[in-house]
């Protein structure tokens, strides 16, 4: 089954929810939804951060010289899709909040969008210029059923801004 998913499991950690699987090429990817990764920014930007998870994902090789996510395994990309809708099935009122700092990782982002585009879900992000060579993406993700969705992507907008003038 080549287009079919992983299996993963969920863990839980002290600041919020880890998913985990093993590829085919034994690498262990990390899918962690972590509250704490804008807990700074919380008191300004509320809608969206008070019940916002920032996502992270990573990967340890067993083969220690390998470096960045395998992209070319559309495996990876699906697992990761079905650990977003498990996550904000059981967590039907967050956002899952992500920083790209390349295009590759907002690719893959659109890709999802793509993937499940069905309105039951909402990806809404922004390109953040940092100067005119480099950008990051900001956004978020959550259930297309979030009463707090507008109030959400006012606070994207400032949220970049506040992000752009760190940089």
């Amino acid at each position: 089954m080549p287009n079919s998913c992983y299996t993963f499991f969920q863990t839980e950690s002290a600041d919020g929810i880890d998913y985990l699987f093993m590829t085919e090429k034994n690498r262990i990817y990390t899918v962690s939804f972590d509250m704490s990764v804008y807990a700074s920014f919380v008191d300004e930007f509320q809608t969206l951060l008070n019940s916002g998870y920032g996502m992270i994902f990573s990967f340890e090789p067993v083969i220690p010289k390998e470096k960045g996510i395998c992209y070319e395994d559309q495996r990876v990309c699906i697992t990761i899709v079905e650990i977003i809708i498990d996550f904000l099935k059981n967590y039907p009122d967050c956002f899952i909040v992500y920083q790209c700092e390349d295009y590759k990782e907002e690719k893959f982002f659109k890709k999802w969008q793509n993937l499940v585009n069905n309105g039951e879900f909402v990806k809404n992000g922004i390109e953040i210029e940092i100067n005119s060579n480099e950008s990051e993406y900001f956004g978020f993700i959550c259930k297309g059923t979030n009463p707090k969705i507008k109030e959400a992507v006012q606070d994207v907008v400032k949220f970049s801004m506040a992000l752009s003038q760190k940089n």
